[in-house]
């Protein structure tokens, strides 16, 4: 297989798990109602849950909020005084939220206050709007999230190919240097074979000197 092949394969695949993962991350997010505890003080919101990691979860949750205005707080609890949201409200929104996870699952949390009132139910004049932006961050998260994947996923193919193309230039190079060490032995057995001609005529020279000073000793 030749490495465009081998290249068109990789990215048929990354894209193929790309397109599975994200159908599966966001059909694995729902959102709910909840009264939970943020820096203190209880609210009632709605909660998100999710299957991304809280860690990564969170990260997009507050890149996700830039959008509304300045976000505040930390990365797990933050706050959004002075929200514009205009398809929720032509009034300033805020948002209290907290992200939290355990292993396999994590969820965030968000207190909108329209108007002086807290959305609390699916009765709520502002539920529907709350929701939607809930699932509209799912999505957004969900789509970062498969890239961040496929991201690592490159990487660690890109190190293995990298490991790969290390292991052969020194398998090369040995066998360049097999290839040199068996040039100098089979000049080395090419010399040793002619000396072995020249020494074995020299015993030739040295029997016949031999044989003729032989002659001449006396009986």
């Amino acid at each position: 297989m030749t490495i465009m092949k081998t290249k068109s394969l990789l990215l048929s695949l990354f894209a193929c798990a790309f397109f599975t993962l994200l159908t599966f991350n966001i059909q694995a997010q729902s959102v709910t109602t909840a009264r939970q505890v943020v820096d203190k003080q209880e609210y009632n919101g709605l909660v998100l849950h999710s299957s991304i990691p809280d860690k990564d979860l969170a990260d997009y949750w507050q890149e996700y909020l830039k959008q509304f205005g300045k976000v505040k707080g930390n990365k797990n609890n933050t706050t959004v005084s002075n929200a514009n949201i205009r398809r929720m409200s032509s009034q300033p929104v805020q948002i209290v939220s907290a992200v939290s996870g355990s292993k396999g699952s994590s969820q965030v949390f968000a207190a909108f206050q329209v108007e002086g009132t807290y959305v609390a139910g699916v009765s709520d004049r502002y539920y529907r709007d709350a929701e939607d932006l809930l699932k509209d961050f799912a999505l957004f998260a969900a789509e970062r999230d498969e890239v961040k994947l496929a991201q690592t996923n490159l990487k660690d193919t890109s190190k293995e190919t990298n490991k790969l193309k290390k292991d052969g230039d020194k398998l090369a190079k040995k066998i360049q240097k097999t290839e040199k060490d068996l040039e100098k032995m089979r000049q080395e057995l090419s010399q040793n074979a002619q000396k072995q001609q020249d020494m074995a005529a020299e015993l030739n020279r040295k029997k016949s000197d031999l044989e003729s000073v032989k002659s001449r000793v006396r009986n």
